[in-house]
């Protein structure tokens, strides 16, 4: 018993930590049939390849999987933007970037 205990307390933390950590991504679209949701996660920032570079900015996406509400399965992809993309970054649409991406991380198929 205490061993299924300490299990279901390692997934509720695990699940509450992907919890966060996707409130750092905006939905943009999102998918039900029955109890399984589909959605395409997006979000712009800056990062440094190492602690010497200057930031580079980057666009992110995510495919997340949700069954019952709970996180089942998370695919991402990053790109690269181009650099005058960092004075403007927090004003970058999802569609300017979109070609970018493969098929399944676009907002066209979705």
């Amino acid at each position: 018993m205490t061993y299924l205990l300490a299990l279901l307390g390692l997934a509720l933390l695990m699940a509450w930590q992907r919890h966060l950590h996707l409130g750092r991504y905006r939905t943009v679209r999102s998918r039900r049939v029955g109890w399984l949701t589909a959605e395409l996660r997006y979000r712009d920032f800056m990062e440094a390849p190492n602690q010497e570079a200057y930031p580079e900015p980057r666009e992110e996406r995510l495919v997340v999987w949700r069954l019952f509400g709970f996180v089942v399965y998370v695919r991402r992809r990053s790109v690269a933007l181009p650099s005058q993309c960092d004075a403007r970054i927090n004003h970058i649409s999802e569609r300017d970037f979109d070609a970018r991406f493969e098929n399944d991380f676009r907002l066209t198929a979705w």
